[in-house]
């Protein structure tokens, strides 16, 4: 069983086909609202997706806490989100420089950021661990950034060489509740 929470009405109306229950649009279907939360909290669910959805929202610690009683004690949830510590972000902030895009890590709808260890923190007071971590990876040079880079990107790019995570674009994350007997996975340990 699947039940959707979309505020696009366009891709919750062809998502809705698939779902036993579906909270569309700018009323039911924005997350920030909670009004999921009211019609669906008597679900236990299995899993639990954010994709590209939680740099989106106003409150999205609230809405990762008020997910630990929709998920049942075995159940995941599944995230991605963008990594605001990529070099190419940190090429253009060295050059006092920050470009909202159209699409991207700096896409103009985002509204929250964080690096993987601040939100690491942030799951961890609300009672997740992260037990998985698969990243994707971009060189600067290949993201929606790369057209802000100045003429001195490749001395600045230096700076920046020794930074592993910085050429992590995208995490995705896989939490679990810390009641369960799992090893909490080490975000060092990542590369």
């Amino acid at each position: 069983n699947v039940d959707i929470v979309e505020i696009d009405e366009e891709s919750g109306l062809e998502a809705y086909q698939y779902a036993r229950y579906s909270l569309i649009g700018s009323e039911k279907g924005d997350i920030d609202s909670f009004q999921w939360f009211k019609e669906l909290n008597n679900q236990k669910y299995d899993y639990i997706i954010f994709a590209d959805v939680l740099e989106h929202l106003r409150y999205p610690e609230e809405v990762i806490k008020k997910t630990y009683n929709l998920l049942k004690d075995d159940g995941s949830i599944l995230i991605s989100i963008p990594n605001i510590t990529h070099n190419a972000i940190l090429i253009n902030l060295y050059n006092n420089s920050f470009h909202y895009t159209d699409t991207g890590i700096l896409d103009e709808t985002h509204i929250r950021f964080w690096g993987i260890n601040d939100f690491s923190d942030m799951v961890g007071k609300l009672g997740y661990s992260i037990t998985d971590i698969k990243p994707f990876y971009l060189e600067s040079d290949n993201t929606e950034q790369a057209a802000f880079f100045p003429d001195t990107v490749k001395e600045i790019k230096l700076l920046f060489s020794n930074r592993p995570q910085g050429k992590v674009y995208q995490y995705f994350i896989k939490l679990n509740k810390k009641t369960l007997e799992i090893k909490e996975y080490d975000i060092n340990s990542l590369l």
